[in-house]
This record gives C-alpha cells, structure tokens and sequence, in this order.
C-alpha cells in the first residue's frame, strides 16, 4: 500500500470536507465539447482527397531525401570519379510515385508541371508536351525558360540558363543540374544537388537517430532492471479524486478549459492575420492563462492550485531530467504506434497536423511562431488539461488507473486535426505523460517531454518542408 503523502507536498483537500452531492456540469461539458471537437477535426481530414491539391513542399521533401541518399551512395563508390553517377535503382519507386502524383496536378497547376518534368528527366522517361503547358503559360520567366528546356527548344546557353533557373531550392538545383548535364558539363558523383554543409546536416541528424533508439533501448532496460530491484518505486499521481465529489469538481475545470480553448479559437480566427505573427504570441499566451486559471481560480468555493496538480519547483532537476530520459525512451514506442495506426487504417488519407502549411511557407517569423506555440505552449496546456485535471478525475469515474490513463489518452489523441491513423501515436504520447505522473508526482516531467517531442518534430518538419 501506498505510504503516507508527504507533508510538504500540496494537495486538493476537497476530499476532506463531507461528502458532496454530484454535480455533473463538468462532465457534459467534456463529453459535449470534445465530442464536437472531434466531429470537426473528422469532417476537415476526411474532406481532404476531395479538396486535395499539388503540394510543393511534399515534393521538395521527396527529392531533398532522395539527392541526400544519391550524395551517400556516390560518396560511398570509387574515388575519383567526376562523372554523374547514375541513379540507383533503389531510389526509383520514390521518384516513380512522385512523378504519378504531379501527373494528376500537371495540366493545370505550375509547380505540378515542374515537378512532373524535373523527375521525368531523373527517371529517364519521356515528357508529355502538354503537360509543359503550365510552365509554359506562366508569369514566371524561370519557369518559361523551363518550359522551353523540356521541350528542346531552349536557345539560351547553357551555362546562364541554369543559373537563371536555380532559384535556390532543392527544385532549381535539379533542374540546374539537368541543364548542365544536357550540355555535357560533369557536375561530379554527387551531382552538387546539396551543400556540403547540408549534407553533414543530414549524415549528423541519421547517425542521431541511431544513437537515440540505442540509448532508448538501454533507458528501458534500466528502467525495468531498478524496478525489479525495488528502485524506481512509482510516487502516485499527485492529485486523487477520492470521492465523486471531487472528480466532478475536476471535470468542471477541464470543462471549463474546453470552453476556454474553443473561445480563444473562434476570436483568432476572426482575425484578418495569418495567425502567426504577434498573434501566435498573443493567442499562447492566453491560453497558458487559461489553463492556470483552471487550475488556480476559486470555484464552487474551493481553491486547487497548480502545486496540487503537481506543477512547481521542488525538484526540478529532477524532473526534468525524467522528461528528458521518457522522450527518448517513447522514440520506438512512438514509431510502433505510428506503424500500427497506418497498418489499421490503410485507406484512410495520410495523418498530417494544418501546422505544415505554416511550416511550408518558411521564413523566421513562421518558425518561431509554430516552435512557441507547438513547444511551449501546448506542452504546458495540454498537460495541465489532460494530465492535471482530467486524469485524476477520470481515474475515478472509470474504476481504476488503466480506464482513466486509456480514455484520458485516447481522448487526447482525437482532439488533435493530425488523422486518425496517428491516433494511437498520440495515445502513446498521452499514457507515457500519464505514467510519468504517477512516476514522479509531478506535472513538470510530462511537460519537458510533451516539450521535447513537439519541439523535435517541429524542427524535423522545418527541415523536410521548409522553405
């Protein structure tokens, strides 16, 4: 049995007072919101092949890993060698499904035409001349010079137009390096499709995501070995909802939370911005606000606090360092989830977060808005609303620890706009924040990770799809 809460721990005392009658206000508010929050998340992600359109930033991903393997496996080849090494069978169905994706946009949109044309070239395959249209009808005089490459009729010499389709992007460097290639000029094994310095980037972040699934590994393994020598006991969650009383109380703050979150949404959205300038800023900040004053304000009369969900500075090392060592230790946990949601769901349109239409766009200003609003923010308001008020209260309504960290997690993961394939991926993000709850007694730990991951992922999309 559990030892005694220790004193300089805080907690909600409304458990001590006599028993309350039940006030179920909370509990429709959670079931009603969320329910409606989840319906619109469903009808945007289903509504997407319909809606569906070219995306550019897909592409340059695409072909942004596809030179960075080429640059590897000419690296890898004879030294020496100046000519263009020729492009690996293994890289083919890439470019091929690629190429069959463009093909369905190319008659209409420009980029797709670009596309289509740019890796017809690198599979060797013929172009279709009306399918250069686009590129050449278009405004933009880099892509008419494309245009006029494709089809052979270029007058140009061949040096000036490949530095005047080079525009920079992963996109311009083949169709640079094609010019230069249909003109004889070598442009080496690699083919100079990435910088030097882009490459070790990418050598840098492959050789890190190997050494994190070998420390992840290791990290369980510990864990598991101090556990089964009586280290590592698990403290308790730091707030129990000892009666239903209580546990309605708690659902009424989450509930309110839901209110809060739905408010704050319907008002940015009226704005005429684009949501990610001093808005961004603005709109996180207000609802770090509202979460603390869920957790914080009197209601009913009672006072519950932030200490009392396990948030404050009493360990904080600690606790940080556990947040650190769960984020890595979820990596596989994270990439098994994720294979299963595509393996349950294989018809369903592809999990994506709106978030990587930001991210598409580039710049800064973007990137700081998104990284405060995905690494700062959200950690420490999902936290508070999921770990710290509903947690509890639902560990109590559904008869035990299992139901309350399943539901409390599952429900996390449909309120997300990402997919449902990525449903279980979330839940696992939302039972390993819960067990490290009831591990530390503390709040701070799952913050630090959920902090970690969104961050991580952000920085790794800035990456693929950045401009």
């Amino acid at each position: 049995m559990p030892g005694p809460t220790p004193p300089d721990e805080p907690r909600f005392d409304l458990s001590l007072d006599p028993i309350q009658p039940r006030n179920r206000v909370g509990w429709y508010l959670v079931i009603a919101i969320s329910a409606f929050m989840v319906a619109v998340q469903l009808a945007t992600y289903l509504q997407r092949p319909t809606k569906e359109r070219f995306r550019r930033a897909e592409a340059e991903m695409v072909l942004r890993m596809v030179a960075v393997q080429q640059a590897l496996l000419a690296s890898a080849g004879p030294q020496g060698k100046t000519a263009s090494a020729p492009l690996p069978p293994t890289l083919r169905p890439e470019l091929e499904t690629l190429r069959d994706r463009a093909l369905r946009f190319a008659e209409k949109d420009p980029e797709a035409s670009r596309v289509y044309a740019i890796v017809s070239r690198e599979l060797g395959q013929p172009i279709a001349p009306k399918l250069l249209r686009p590129l050449a009808e278009s405004k933009d005089e880099r892509m008419r010079l494309l245009a006029a490459f494709y089809a052979g009729t270029a007058s140009m010499e061949p040096s000036e137009l490949a530095r005047r389709v080079d525009d920079g992007t992963i996109l311009g460097r083949y169709a640079a390096t094609q010019v230069r290639e249909s003109a004889g000029k070598a442009t080496g094994p690699d083919r100079g499709l990435l910088p030097p310095s882009q490459l070790a980037a990418w050598i840098a972040i492959a050789l890190g995501a190997v050494g994190v699934l070998l420390l992840s590994v290791l990290l369980w393994v510990a864990y598991l070995v101090a556990r089964s020598r009586g280290a590592l006991r698990p403290l308790g969650p730091p707030l129990r909802a000892e009666n239903a009383a209580l546990s309605d109380h708690l659902a009424l703050r989450a509930g309110l939370m839901f209110v809060a979150f739905l408010v704050l949404d319907a008002l940015f959205s009226l704005s005429k911005g684009d949501g990610m300038g001093l808005e961004a800023y603005l709109r996180g900040l207000l609802l770090i606000g509202a979460a603390v004053a869920a957790a914080s304000v009197p209601i009913q009369g009672r006072r519950l606090g932030l200490g009392a969900i396990g948030v404050g500075w009493r360990r904080l090392g600690r606790h940080i360092l556990w947040g650190l060592a769960a984020a890595v230790a979820n990596v596989p946990v994270l990439i098994a989830a994720m294979i299963l949601g595509l393996a349950l769901f294989p018809n369903l349109p592809t999990p994506e977060h709106p978030i990587t239409d930001e991210i598409a766009k580039g710049g800064w200003a973007v990137a700081g808005a998104v990284l405060f609003l995905g690494a700062v923010v959200a950690p420490i308001v999902e936290e508070i609303w999921f770990r710290g008020l509903l947690l509890p209260a639902m560990v109590r309504s559904m008869g035990g620890v299992f139901g309350g960290v399943f539901f409390s997690s599952l429900l996390f993961a449909m309120v997300h706009p990402t997919g449902v394939p990525a449903w279980p991926a979330l839940a696992a993000i939302g039972a390993m924040a819960s067990l490290l709850t009831f591990q530390t007694r503390s709040l701070v730990p799952s913050i630090v990770m959920h902090a970690v991951h969104n961050g991580t992922l952000l920085l790794l999309n800035f990456l693929l799809f950045g401009s």
